[in-house]
């Protein structure tokens, strides 16, 4: 009982933290609705959706764009569909909205598919913002005005919208607006939304960004091994041109269903264990604190019910009545009765279980990857071997890179952009990459000031030759001007003799 009452005790005052932590994570105060008010003209905005076999959810999208305004020109990358995507966005866009689809080419090494489709389709935008949109996203009409708006009101590089997930089946409803909850304690969006704060967070599946902006931290090829490309970008924009913002909306909707647990199982799996960037002492820790600040409190008012312990029935309750105060805000944001805040417990059961049992997951992703010698961020190959997941969380990846040179065959400009993916992960720290500069300088910036050393050289050389030229061309137009003297000298003295 002890033990319980202790647990139940430390999950209450860390749910009051949360309550009255100034950036209030747990709050819905950061959001951006569609606004009819808005100027219509989006003749600045393309919009660029990547699909892959998304034709029975590409059409509303599609149409959902045909209400946005005028002047919106939207480009679909076909990530090689295997249905037909292609013809059910043409037939949604008709006659009334400029679409242009682009035919996906093949994944090359080192890039994560959705990543490299949204490259090819960066390619062809030519307008200044450009609009990420995930091909599941509907939007509400007049919501492309609002976000261009909030970007100009802000001065922002990103505006991003964290869009509502479905929430009809049991399911949804359970595990929707907890996914939502976590990420916002994760990602708090008040620090993110703060220029002076390093936390960066994004939604992917709603992106607005100025393109010119995208193009100077490299494009997609920037990120393209990240897992968590969003909130991967939204660090790498939030570094070059700060701020970004990020909202939640009920303009902004998903379409895609999550009918039974396995599928949303599916996506959950995908990115536990990457938050707890792939290391066996986070999933060790988040477990612990899942169980201290969720299950004990349900131990302790079970437990104390039963043994008549008041004391232990009521620190477990207030500690219960406090997940479900900071519950609330994203419970009443999907519009759930009030009954359903107390529900928290199971997705965190989902959650941090589907990171423990995902991590088997990585040994055959591992050897898949050695099979297809792909390069993703979280793994490196060096030496002729493959370094462990878990080497990036413990920095000691940094410490083994810094250690090759070029004689042992390392690629020091490969390394570089693995760790910018990293740190935009916040898997790398800067003292970690600072320490990686120092020892290895870019050999293409060393051979860019040799090659202007060498041009500045030649420059000289021609000059001085030109001089050297130059000085003698005068030496030579002095003795002719000499001699043309000495002629016209002895002329007038001849004029002279003859005159006189």
């Amino acid at each position: 009982m002890t033990l319980v009452l202790v647990g139940s005790g430390f999950a209450l005052l860390a749910w009051l933290c949360v309550l009255v932590a100034p950036h209030q994570p747990h709050r819905v105060r950061e959001r951006l609705e569609a606004d009819p008010g808005q100027p219509d003209d989006l003749g600045s905005v393309t919009a660029l959706i990547p699909a892959r076999d998304e034709a029975a959810l590409i059409g509303r999208t599609i149409a959902a764009l045909t209400l946005q305004g005028r002047g919106l020109q939207v480009v679909v990358v076909d990530d090689q569909s295997s249905d037909d995507t292609r013809g059910a966005a043409m037939r949604a866009a008709g006659r009334t909205l400029t679409l242009r689809v682009v035919d996906g080419r093949a994944l090359p090494e080192g890039w994560a598919g959705k990543l490299w489709a949204l490259e090819q389709g960066l390619a062809v935008v030519d307008r200044p913002h450009v609009l990420l949109l995930d091909a599941d996203i509907e939007l509400a009409p007049r919501t492309v005005p609002a976000l261009l708006a909030k970007l100009r009101e802000r001065d922002a590089t990103l505006v991003s919208l964290m869009a509502e997930l479905r929430c009809e089946t049991f399911w949804e409803r359970l595990l929707s607006p907890a996914f939502v909850f976590f990420f916002k304690l994760l990602y708090p969006f008040a620090r993110s939304n703060d220029a002076a704060k390093p936390t960066a967070a994004a939604a992917g599946g709603c992106m607005l960004v100025r393109t010119d902006a995208l193009r100077q931290i490299g494009g997609f090829a920037a990120i393209r091994g990240a897992l968590i490309d969003d909130c991967t970008l939204a660090a790498a924009l939030k570094r070059h041109r700060p701020p970004i913002w990020l909202g939640l909306s009920h303009s902004a909707r998903s379409s895609r269903a999550y009918a039974s647990l396995g599928d949303f199982w599916s996506m959950v799996a995908r990115s536990a264990f990457t938050q707890l960037r792939y290391s066996a002492w986070w999933l060790l820790l988040a477990t612990a604190l899942m169980v201290l600040t969720l299950l004990a409190p349900l131990a302790g008012v079970v437990a104390g019910a039963a043994a008549g312990d008041v004391r232990l029935t009521l620190t477990a309750g207030a500690a219960w009545a406090a997940i479900a105060a900071a519950y609330w805000p994203v419970v009443s944001f999907y519009r759930l009765p009030a009954a359903w805040a107390a529900t928290l417990t199971w997705y965190a059961k989902l959650k941090f279980g589907g990171a423990a049992l995902s991590k088997p997951d990585f040994n055959k992703i591992r050897a898949a990857m050695e099979r297809d010698k792909r390069d993703m961020a979280f793994f490196a190959e060096f030496d002729g071997k493959w370094l462990s997941i878990g080497a990036y969380a413990s920095g000691k990846l940094v410490e083994r890179i810094v250690q090759i040179d070029a004689s042992e065959g390392g690629d020091q400009k490969k390394w570089r952009e693995r760790l910018e993916i990293l740190k935009g992960e916040r898997l790398v720290t800067d003292s970690e990459l600072q320490s990686f500069d120092k020892k290895h300088p870019d050999p293409d910036k060393a051979n860019e000031v040799t090659k202007q050393i060498d041009a500045a050289r030649k420059r000289l050389q021609l000059k001085l030759l030109i001089c050297k030229r130059a000085a003698e061309d005068l030496k030579k137009a002095e003795a002719e001007a000499k001699a043309e003297k000495e002629t016209l000298q002895k002329l007038e003295a001849a004029q002279k003799k003859l005159g006189g």
